[in-house]
């Protein structure tokens, strides 16, 4: 829900930071309104609360959009390596950390054995095997590490927008079923107490749900004669 402002090398400007959560911009979502908040932050909120967090106007999940623009400008900020404490003085882009903490040699050390096997048998790990020992990983293993790191950087991507997608479009639903159900009380109350026959039997209604692109909507039969 938001970066932490101490990781970003220097001070991030106040538009840059959700206002739910007082940190750094995460998955920029914005209202109707033009209020930015943290996808992480605005989503739930949107759920349960349905107004916008400064209280200016109501507010549907169905008008939340991400701010695409804004989050391409975080991740072009600078911000120190995730192992600034164990001595790494490297300030990279935030969306080029991934690949340099794979690569970083400040970070945890990986050429021990695998856990359960005995040191004189079983399989070492590439770094041993390269013969790099505890020393810097050479030009080789930087490459494939950067490759992986960028193609598991776009999956997470991939995956985080799609949750985000999924999110909005069941919050959307949310919305529209709660208009529905509303239309619908209301409409049947409205029959029940003025559309009677002369008997005073109530006259039959008819909802008929359809499609209409790709979202469910419905049709009201019932009603006067004439109508």
């Amino acid at each position: 829900m938001g970066f932490d402002p101490a990781r970003f090398a220097a001070p991030v400007a106040a538009e840059l930071q959700c206002k739910l959560c007082g940190r750094v911009l995460e998955e920029p979502l914005s209202t109707p309104c033009g209020h930015v908040f943290c996808a992480g932050c605005l989503l739930p909120w949107a759920a349960r609360r349905r107004r916008c967090p400064l209280r200016c106007r109501p507010l549907a999940a169905a008008e939340l959009r991400p701010v695409l623009p804004l989050r391409s400008l975080v991740q072009k900020l600078e911000v120190r390596c995730d192992y600034s404490p164990r001595g790494c003085g490297r300030v990279v882009r935030l969306r080029e950390l991934p690949a340099h903490l794979a690569a970083c040699r400040y970070g945890p050390p990986r050429d021990a054995l695998p856990a359960g096997r005995a040191e004189g048998g079983g399989q070492r790990c590439p770094r041993e095997r390269r013969g790099g020992g505890g020393q810097e990983p050479g030009p080789e293993l930087k490459r494939e590490a950067l490759r992986w790191s960028r193609r598991e950087k776009s999956l997470l991507a991939q995956l985080s927008a799609l949750q985000s997608e999924v999110q909005l479009t069941a919050l959307r639903y949310q919305a529209k079923f709660g208009q529905y159900m509303s239309h619908i009380s209301s409409i049947t109350r409205d029959l029940t107490g003025s559309q009677r026959g002369k008997a005073g039997e109530p006259k039959p209604l008819t909802i008929m749900l359809h499609r209409e692109n790709d979202t469910l909507g419905f049709n009201i039969i019932g009603g006067r004669p004439n109508q």
